[in-house]
């Protein structure tokens, strides 16, 4: 049997017509998994050709075959399924159904609306949603009404996608019925509701929100506020001041600031001033960021006393970037102070600001920078020394390359680097290029890990968080677990390890917010101790489809188009028919990951970088001796190519570069963390595993990773002595997934990472009920005769 599975696969990877008729065999397959994986198959090489066979397993006695050849049909997508399709809607299992609701909305002719209409009235909340979003999708006017009906319904989560696929529809005929749900019982209602009349965007929906701001529910005044920024007109400014500014929620405070920045006139300016001194770390950053958007010269002076006063590094680095953008004369000075900043960030900021101001009074400055501790900021003061700097710069960057004792302290990269910037500046003025030789020194070898004091590390994965009150109930059974039967003292860092959202909207990102900020008040942690990485959840698939663009290709074949016009990357189009191509607008294609990284940015007070050679992220912890590495198992990943999952090259290159060149990393404890498993029983595994090898090289120990649902020991070994280089692999398992998607004999569960010296345990925990407790699961076999314990242990000496 897995034999004939994995033949299907391979079969469906190849991927050429001739593929087609052996898979197609295998829908006769006695065995229903091996119909669905012949299925699955056939949606990769995704030709007409299977329509037929497939269409046919719409009568399956196997409910999942079925669901799988529906969802199948959706992704061929032609005219020729909507019939079959709209005869499934009567299916008596309610996934089916939703599967055959998905594929008439992939499919998006007004043919299928009268279908998706009648699934509003489908007795599974599920199947509305999907019915739901359907129609939100195709977005005409003929959809409209039936959703406002669905504004009704008694399932929240209904109303909330109703709300949010009329805000995508976006027309002035949703106002009224939007504006009644801003009174409704559900606060994640009023939420979505608030969204969706931010995206509407006109003057009539301005004083509905304005009377939300005076809720008792923080998310919803929150909602209301970003609403009335993104709508930005000069009427909304007065009531963002007088209601938000004094808000008792930091957090609804930040997005006024934010407000208030987008609006960006003048009135704005002292009300976020007076923000700067607000007790919230958070909302003074975010307010510093408003008035660098403004952008004019009378915000200088307060930012500059932030830059002098303010304790928290992440304020002053704030501070710093919205100077960048003011950009005069007048902020040379305080930022030259910042440079002896006691934090890496805030000199990095300086640094940049300071290169991007570019007069000749910041060069002696970031000469000065050359000799930081910190590789990244030597290297970026050579850069930006390379881009401004004047003749007289040349001969004090000589000056300094053949002092031998500083030239001593210096990696040979930084070098290489000032080398380069002399040269920049001498092609540019034409001067004579000196050689320079600098004598390498010898480095001794980095020291061992070694964890001085006990270090706690929580690792959840597979949270499909989707409300708020999942937020307090996970929260509280996790704090409680953590504190009474663990009694640990601290936590010491926190990872994430994808699928954090289930639909990646902005509303279950809000819910997963509320959850860590719930669980801050228990274990106070940095946004530098948070670790996030995303996971296929974490792509909108709303996003992911608005990428695609259907082009018309009259009589030429696929092959001559590639041929003649070179335009088209395999896995960056999909064929719609022989006639008609969806093609990808890599821009757009982006964006799939910007809900994402607007939570990752609430958390982490950054946005997460869109561009994928960026998505290498280094979280270091030098008080705990380590370095965690951030990668995106996903991005290549949407609602059509959901099996291609990897990590890009240039994220993996850009950061073991970074980790490379640090010297202060050396003895460091290095954790790489992403979403998909080396290994899995399906197609969803990372196949591409040469990024290993990479990481072990580099002296990485530990990878963690999620999405199987179950938790998992692994290992990578790179040689093959028994002290080799070696990766060990943690799998937390699902800490929330929905019930029907949970694994058989394997519960909802958490890591706990304890280090102690060089001895790595990893304590499993397991919930069986929804409103259950968490208890230890002694799952971890320890030999004939012996009985299983909760932990297991890893030598890291």
């Amino acid at each position: 049997y897995d034999v004939r599975r994995s033949a299907a696969y391979a079969l469906g990877e190849i991927g050429t017509e001739t593929t087609i008729d052996p898979l197609i065999k295998l829908l006769d397959d006695d065995d229903s998994d091996m119909r669905r994986s012949a299925a699955s198959a056939l949606v990769k090489i995704g030709t007409e050709a299977s329509i037929n066979p497939l269409i046919k397993l719409l009568d399956d006695d196997e409910y999942s075959v079925r669901r799988s050849a529906a969802y199948a049909l959706g992704n061929i997508g032609t005219e020729a399924t909507i019939d079959p399709l709209i005869k499934l809607l009567d299916d008596d299992e309610y996934s089916v159904r939703r599967s055959a609701a998905y594929a008439l909305g992939n499919i998006g002719t007004e043919a299928t609306i009268d279908p998706l209409i009648k699934l509003l009235d489908d007795d599974h909340y599920l199947v509305r949603i999907r019915a739901a979003y359907a129609l939100g999708k195709i977005g005409t006017e003929a959809t409209i009404d039936p959703l406002i009906k669905l504004l009704d319904d008694d399932h929240y989560l209904v109303r909330i996608r109703a709300a949010y696929a009329l805000g995508k529809i976006g027309t002035e005929a949703t106002i009224d019925s939007l504006i009644k749900l801003l009174d409704h019982d559900h606060y994640s209602v009023r939420i979505s509701a608030a969204e969706a009349l931010g995206k509407i965007g006109t003057e009539a929906t301005i004083y509905p929100l304005i009377k939300l701001l005076d809720h008792n529910h923080y998310y919803v005044r929150r909602s209301a506020a970003y609403a009335l920024g993104k709508i930005g007109t000069e009427a909304t400014i007065d009531p963002l001041i007088k209601k938000l500014l004094d808000d008792d929620h930091y957090d609804v405070r930040s997005i006024a600031a934010y407000a208030l920045g987008k609006i960006g006139t003048e009135a704005t300016i002292d009300p976020l001033i007076k923000l700067l001194e607000d007790p919230d770390s958070y909302v003074r950053s975010s307010a510093a960021e408003a008035l660098g958007k403004i952008g004019t010269k009378v915000t200088i002076d307060p930012l500059i006393k932030l830059l002098d006063d303010d304790h928290n590094s992440y304020v002053r680095s704030s501070a710093a970037d919205a100077l960048v953008k003011i950009g005069t004369e007048a902020t040379i000075d305080p930022l030259i102070k910042l440079l002896d900043d006691d934090h890496y960030s805030v000199r990095r900021s300086a640094a940049y600001a300071l290169g991007k101001i570019g007069t000749e009074a910041t060069i002696d400055p970031l000469i000065k920078l050359l000799d930081d501790d910190h590789y990244y900021l030597r290297r970026s003061a050579a850069y930006a020394l390379e881009k401004i700097g004047k003749e007289a710069t040349i001969s004090k960057l000589i000056n300094l390359l053949n002092n031998e004792e500083l030239a001593a302290t210096h990696d040979e990269d930084t070098l290489q680097y000032t080398i380069k910037a002399i040269k920049a500046i001498q092609q540019r003025y034409q001067v004579y290029n000196p050689i320079y030789c600098p004598k390498p020194t010898p480095k001794a070898d980095p020291p061992k890990f070694i964890a001085t004091k006990t270090i706690y590390i929580l690792h959840l994965s597979d949270l499909h968080i989707t409300t708020l009150d999942q937020a307090t109930l996970w929260s509280n059974q996790l704090a409680q677990d953590l504190t009474q039967d663990l009694d640990i003292p601290h936590l010491d860092g926190l990872i994430l390890s994808g699928d954090i959202a289930n639909y990646s909207t902005p509303q279950e990102y809000q819910a997963a917010q509320q959850f860590l900020d719930n669980l801050r008040q228990d274990f106070p942690l940095d946004p530098k101790q948070i670790v996030l990485v995303p996971g296929n959840h974490d792509l909108n698939w709303e996003l992911s489809e608005d990428a695609y663009d259907l082009r018309d290709w009259p009589s030429a074949t696929l092959r001559e188009r590639k041929k003649y016009q070179g335009k088209l990357e395999e896995g960056h189009y999909i064929e719609e028919s022989p006639r008609a191509i969806w093609v990808r607008d890599d821009t757009k294609y982006q964006q799939r990951f910007a809900h994402f990284s607007q939570f990752y940015q609430a958390i982490k007070t950054e946005p997460y970088p869109l561009d994928y050679d960026q998505q290498g992220i280094i979280d270091y912890l030098p008080e705990q001796n380590l370095l965690i590495l951030g990668l995106n198992s996903a991005w290549q990943l949407d609602h059509h190519f959901r099996d291609r999952a990897s990590i890009h090259s240039g994220a993996v290159s850009n950061a073991l570069t970074e980790i490379r060149r640090n010297k202060d990393y050396d003895n460091f404890l290095k954790i790489a963390v992403w979403h998909h498993p080396l290994n899995s029983d399906g197609s969803d595994r990372i196949t591409d595993q040469g990024f290993m090898q990479q990481l072990a090289v580099a002296g990485f120990r530990l990878f963690l990773h999620g999405h199987i649902h179950k938790a998992q020991a692994s290992l990578f070994p790179y040689d093959l002595s028994r002290d080799g280089r070696k990766l060990h692999g943690i799998c937390a398992g699902t800490f929330s997934a929905p019930t029907f998607e949970l694994r058989s004999a394997y519960p909802w569960q958490y890591n706990l990472l304890k280090i102690n010296d060089n001895q790595l345990s990893v304590y499993t925990r397991r919930r069986e009920e929804e409103n259950g407790a968490w208890k230890p699961d002694s799952r971890w076999t320890q030999g004939p005769g012996l009985g299983s314990l909760d932990y297991y242990s890893i030598d890291l000496s």
